[in-house]
């Protein structure tokens, strides 16, 4: 009997440690094969993808279900996404940091209520919001936060990309009119192309 105990549970953690090693060595690779130029997000429909900067201009946009001034400005990239993508080779993503895994249902229906063209993100690896924050053009002082040992990007904040990834603009809280201002920063930037 109690031979059958001890095979049982050398054979239990025999497949538990299988299990780690597999999955170690799996986020290894992963890890290790990323590009700092790819930076993977979760989808709400719970695919990771790994972002590239494939246009000229991508604007990011961090928020949270819960800041008005977030959602006031995400409702503003909206009502001008089209026209900007089509005159400036944009891209929009909007980006719920890691800390915001906690409510992947709500900011589901919340996507699902709202309806935007642009896609919504969870930078669920911390990736984004390092790269960030390890760029030499961003301004880190009142922007960011260290929350349980990681990056956090304080909401809201927009950055625009160029092209090759590198920030051209940031921009910290929303006011009614940043739209114009955003779009003037574009035609400027988008004529020096």
């Amino acid at each position: 009997m109690q031979y059958s105990i001890s095979k049982k549970l050398v054979f239990a953690f025999g497949l538990i440690f299988i299990f780690f090693t597999i999955v170690y060595s799996q986020n290894k690779d992963i890890n290790s094969s990323i590009d700092e130029k790819e930076i993977p997000l979760l989808s709400l429909n719970t695919d990771t993808i790994l972002f590239k900067f494939n246009n000229e201009f991508t604007i990011v946009s961090f928020f949270s279900i819960y800041c008005g001034h977030c959602i006031a400005e995400l409702n503003s990239l909206e009502e001008n996404y089209e026209k900007w993508k089509t005159e400036f080779n944009l891209e929009i993503i909007a980006v719920a940091g890691k800390t915001d895994i906690v409510d992947f249902n709500k900011i589901q229906k919340f996507a699902n209520r709202k309806l935007y063209n642009f896609p919504l993100y969870i930078d669920i690896t911390n990736k984004l919001a390092e790269y960030i924050f390890n760029s030499k053009d961003v301004k880190k002082e009142e922007n960011f936060r260290l929350f349980n040992g990681k990056i956090d990007v304080l909401k809201p904040q927009m950055f625009i990309f160029d092209s090759s990834g590198n920030i051209i603009m940031q921009k910290r809280a929303f006011i009614v009119g940043d739209e114009q201002k955003i779009y003037e920063f574009l035609k400027i930037h988008h004529s020096k192309q």
